[in-house]
């Protein structure tokens, strides 16, 4: 039995994750969304690059699943357009060959996962998992971080310590 069979419970206590999956394969692209989709997974979909950049302008979501060759803008060139525009979110690059030249040309584009195809079911569902728990473990550390640091610079505040003994003014 697929260890996974019992996934989905887990996943919907909570708001389920949004993912924009990018395939040019209409038929790989209908059999990862309804794996993902079975699996508490909210999924949106695009079958090239340009498609999947108006889709991210538009909408939040949790992770991109991106193929490298893609009509009109290629996966690599989605990751670009994600960083240029400053938006922080995870990437999966699928390929049959992945591009490690252009990776290693641009260290800055490393995406969160990297998948060659063809991708069985479960190393797709332990990938997007993993990668959402890392994501989702960094924004509590921060969430957490923030809620340690406001109670002291509250007291500091209250107390009315002077803001040159911050450091500020030195």
């Amino acid at each position: 039995m697929n260890e996974y069979a019992n996934a989905p419970f887990e996943f919907r206590a909570s708001q389920p994750h949004r993912i924009l999956v990018v395939e040019k394969d209409p038929f790989l692209l209908q059999f990862n969304v309804e794996v993902l989709i079975r699996h508490g997974y909210e999924v949106k979909t695009a079958e090239d690059g340009a498609t999947a950049w108006k889709e991210l302008q538009a909408f939040n979501y949790n992770l991109l699943i991106t193929e490298y060759k893609l009509p009109k803008v290629t996966g690599v060139a989605l990751i670009k357009k994600l960083h240029a525009a400053h938006l922080a979110l995870p990437v999966v690059l699928v390929a049959e060959k992945m591009p490690m030249h252009q990776l290693a040309k641009y260290p800055w584009l490393q995406p969160a996962a990297t998948l060659l195809k063809p991708v069985a079911i479960d190393v797709l569902l332990d990938t997007v998992k993993n990668v959402l728990r890392a994501t989702s473990s960094s924004l509590d550390n921060l969430v957490d971080r923030a809620s340690t640091i406001t109670p002291v610079l509250q007291e500091l505040l209250e107390h009315g310590i002077e803001h040159t003994h911050w450091g500020l003014n030195e």
